[in-house]
């Protein structure tokens, strides 16, 4: 699976959960910028960009009652079907 890894976040934590995703032999990733993976979501190459923004660090310890959960943001061409199924 063809995919964009876009890291907001400057932790460890960040760092390595981008490090794995690029590594991963399950997708085809690499780094790229927001407005990079925007520009190639938009034109469809590929379709799909995974975002980590800035706090994303806090999900390594959050827990339930916590506040509210970070969030990974998934970018996506609004005519990709299954990918808005994300």
């Amino acid at each position: 699976l063809p995919v964009l890894v876009v890291t907001e976040d400057d932790s460890l934590f960040a760092a390595q959960v981008a490090a794995e995703l690029i590594a991963s032999p399950r997708l085809e990733a690499k780094a790229a910028t927001r407005a990079e993976a925007e520009a190639a979501v938009a034109a469809r190459t590929p379709a799909v960009a995974v975002v980590l923004p800035p706090g994303f660090a806090r999900a390594r310890d959050w827990r339930p009652g916590q506040g509210e959960r970070p969030r990974v943001v998934v970018l996506h061409h609004p005519a990709a079907a299954a990918e808005r199924a994300w």
